[in-house]
C-alpha cells in the first residue's frame, strides 16, 4: 500500500486483476518504451487515489472492469498514437470525478 511509483517493463503483456488494487499513495506509473502490454486487468488499478495520470500504451488492447475504480485525482489519462484498444470495461472510470482529458 506504500508503492508511490512503479515503472512497468516492456517484456509485461498483462496486469493482471487487482495488480494495484487499492495502493492509495501510487502516484506514477511508467511503461517502457517499446511496451508489450496487451491487457490491464479487472480492478487493477481500483482506488489508487494518489494517481493524477496515466499514459496508455499503443500496444494495449483491452482495458478491464473497474481497471481505474475510484481513481479520484485521476486527471488526465493518454492513449498513445496508433492505439490498439477496443475493449474498455465496465466501470473503467467510475468515480473518477476529476478527470478532466
Amino acid at each position: 500500500y506504500n508503492l508511490e511509483t512503479i515503472s512497468i517493463p516492456s517484456s509485461v503483456s498483462k496486469i493482471g486483476n487487482k495488480a494495484f488494487y487499492e495502493c492509495s499513495n501510487l502516484e506514477n506509473i511508467t511503461f517502457e518504451e517499446e511496451s508489450n502490454l496487451t491487457i490491464i486487468g479487472d480492478s487493477s488499478f481500483y482506488r489508487c487515489s494518489k494517481l493524477e495520470t496515466i499514459s496508455i500504451p499503443s500496444s494495449v488492447s483491452e482495458i478491464g472492469n473497474n481497471a481505474f475504480y475510484n481513481c479520484s485525482n485521476l486527471e488526465n489519462i493518454t492513449f498513445e498514437e496508433e492505439s490498439k484498444l477496443t475493449i474498455i470495461g465496465e466501470s473503467t472510470f467510475y468515480k473518477c470525478y476529476n478527470l478532466e482529458t
